[in-house]
């Protein structure tokens, strides 16, 4: 927290700075410039590096015909209609929000309204 605050802090006072140097292009304010872009630097790295896995979105696959994956919520109406299709379901997936069978749904999140799948197998003619 510490970081993202002195983050912030670095970013307006460089703004400023950035301001005074594009009215008065002195070697100084050009120092001070560069100073404070480097110091903005170290903060930068410090935040992406303390990242970890669990912060990062998501895997989120849809691999079949018709198939469709949600990383978070749906709050509304998905409807898939497929025809003609083999009934092969994908490989197992260790991770993420997988939707890997023809016309399968799947939400990471909450799903508040209707889910609709109608799958037909076979050659998809009609007589």
């Amino acid at each position: 927290m510490a970081a993202m605050v002195m983050a912030g802090v670095i970013a307006a006072a460089t703004g400023m700075v950035t301001n005074v140097v594009t009215d008065n292009p002195s070697g100084a304010w050009w120092a001070a410039l560069a100073v404070l872009v480097l110091f903005g630097v170290v903060p930068q790295v410090y935040l992406h590096r303390g990242a970890s896995p669990e912060d990062s979105p998501p895997v989120v696959r849809a691999t079949a015909a018709g198939a469709v994956a949600v990383g978070g919520s749906s709050y509304e109406r998905i409807s898939t209609k497929v025809v003609g299709v083999a009934g092969t379901a994908g490989g197992p997936v260790d991770q993420g929000v997988s939707a890997t069978a023809a016309g399968a749904v799947a939400v990471g999140g909450e799903a508040r309204a209707v889910i609709e799948t109608d799958v037909a197998h076979g050659s998809g003619g009609t007589s």
